[in-house]
């Protein structure tokens, strides 16, 4: 099994940008499976939700660090 890694998703409804760190398993290429849950459904909402494929590229943060950031939902992939 692929080891999990730290990606980032955005926050809606926050006013500004804002990521959420969360863990996923790397599928293939840029395709990612968010495996974090969200412990506060309510008061925060996620672009993508725990288990959903997205596919993510590298980003640069306005505080110069860098990371995976989701950007769209990744097709189904099928079991080898």
């Amino acid at each position: 099994m692929a080891p999990n890694v730290q990606i980032f998703v955005a926050l809606l409804d926050d006013g500004t940008v804002a990521w959420r760190p969360v863990i996923a398993i790397h599928e293939s290429s840029d395709i990612y499976r968010i495996v974090s849950d969200n412990v506060d459904p309510e008061g925060e909402h996620w672009q993508f939700q725990t288990g959903e494929l997205v596919r993510c590229k590298p980003n640069v943060f306005a505080d110069g660090s860098k990371g995976l950031v989701a950007f769209e939902k990744a097709p189904h992939i099928v079991p080898k």
